[in-house]
């Protein structure tokens, strides 16, 4: 089975994706007995995130108007989702920022250690929501596996630290 990458667009730097995103959409009516009644064909006022409902640029005069940027998330066949900067930021380099941050706090000596555990269980919270939201568009499969392998470095990273800890403490004593 071949596996589709994923892939964000700006959308005002894609000309293919623009013309599909302002496509009509089409609304059919059918009656009691399943014939169609009715056929009509919607133009689309403006494009809007699909994860917050608001709008987002297009084009570059959206941009310089004041929008926020839009991505269409896609596999090599279909648009999935269109995106919001705010939200892109939120979904996409959230996981990765709250990772290298846990990491970061987790090798400061100054930070007590009550304050690292609470940002290990936020952390890990963090990458299961993630997992969560995407399973629906990359499978459970894949995001399970994702959600094992950076539990599995976050755990690594908590027992070097406790180990530290330890050592430390043994130090100390000696």
């Amino acid at each position: 089975m071949e596996e589709n990458r994923l892939f964000l667009v700006k959308i005002c730097s894609d000309l293919r994706i623009q013309r599909l995103l302002w496509r009509p959409v089409t609304m059919i009516g059918f009656d009691e007995h399943g014939a169609v009644r009715e056929v009509q064909l919607i133009e689309k006022t403006m494009i809007i995130c699909d994860t917050c409902g608001a709008r987002v640029a297009v084009t570059e005069r959206d941009l310089d108007e004041g929008l926020p940027m839009g991505y269409a998330l896609c596999d090599e066949e279909c648009i999935i989702e269109v995106v919001c900067e705010d939200r892109r930021r939120r979904y996409f380099k959230h996981l990765i920022d709250g990772v290298e941050i846990f990491l970061d706090l987790l090798n400061d000596p100054e930070t007590d250690f009550r304050v690292k555990l609470m940002d290990y269980a936020k952390t890990r919270a963090d990458v299961a929501e993630f997992c969560r939201y995407y399973a629906k568009w990359l499978g459970e499969p894949i995001m399970e596996r994702l959600k094992h392998e950076v539990n599995k470095v976050l755990e690594k990273a908590i027992t070097c630290w406790d180990q530290q800890e330890v050592f430390n403490v043994m130090e100390g004593v000696l």
